[in-house]
């Protein structure tokens, strides 16, 4: 596995793309740079699909788009969302009690090598900065997150790794990972090197697994192959 097969991983689309629509969800790739709510400032998935449901329906007057995720502007990868009041109920259910599985693919600064698979412990966001922290004791206002490393490749320069997130805690990848001295490769917020002036850390939702909320089918979605 090279270098240039690993940065591959980590190149997506600069527009959103639809993998999935029926009548009661949406699955979208989402843009380095994107928000996944609507945003003064950046395009967001909200208004991206708004438009797409306007288009291709143009006789109705509203159009319902349930946020039922979120993944940060500078993270790029799989987002679902809901048509129906109903199918968002049903797949919010989903998420809180932990039946969705996400995980994401990540480049991290350094050689990282992990001592154990699941890495659990606590985050404190500090709202004011928009910035999370990663602690091994749970500190006031802190709250439990776990994440499993389910294979990673370490080297001198960055490491690679497949990760299984367990909890979706604010920042929980970034703020675990630097917690540890390897934060994700150009984010620059958690410490690392600005190697890119691209609106985008090294961190992607490369796969999602959800039950679908009226059929009750499994349905799974990746962008791309993670190496093994």
């Amino acid at each position: 596995m090279t270098s240039t097969e690993i940065n591959q991983l980590f190149i997506l689309p600069k527009e959103p793309e639809i993998l999935f629509e029926d009548f009661y969800l949406a699955i979208l790739i989402k843009p380095f740079g994107f928000t996944v709510e609507k945003h003064l400032h950046y395009p967001s998935i909200e208004g991206f699909f708004l438009t797409h449901l306007q288009s291709a329906f143009p006789e109705r007057k509203n159009h319902f788009i349930g946020i039922v995720h979120r993944i940060d502007l500078l993270t790029g990868g799989i987002v679902v969302v809901a048509k129906t009041p109903q199918a968002l109920k049903q797949l919010n259910k989903q998420f809180e009690e932990k039946k969705a599985v996400k995980k994401y693919i990540a480049l991290l600064e350094g050689k990282f090598i992990a001592n154990n698979n699941t890495i659990k412990g606590f985050i404190t966001e500090d709202k004011k900065n928009r910035k999370a922290y990663f602690s091994e004791e749970e500190l006031p206002e802190s709250k439990s997150c776990a994440l499993e490393i389910e294979n990673h490749f370490p080297s001198n320069e960055n490491s690679y790794v497949h990760i299984n997130l367990l909890t979706g805690r604010f920042h929980q990848i970034r703020a675990t990972f630097t917690y540890f001295g390897h934060p994700v490769v150009n984010d620059e917020k958690y410490g690392a090197k600005k190697i890119s002036e691209e609106n985008k850390i090294f961190l992607v939702a490369n796969s999602l697994e959800i039950r679908h909320p009226k059929t009750n089918e499994q349905l799974f979605f990746q962008i791309k192959k993670a190496f093994d």
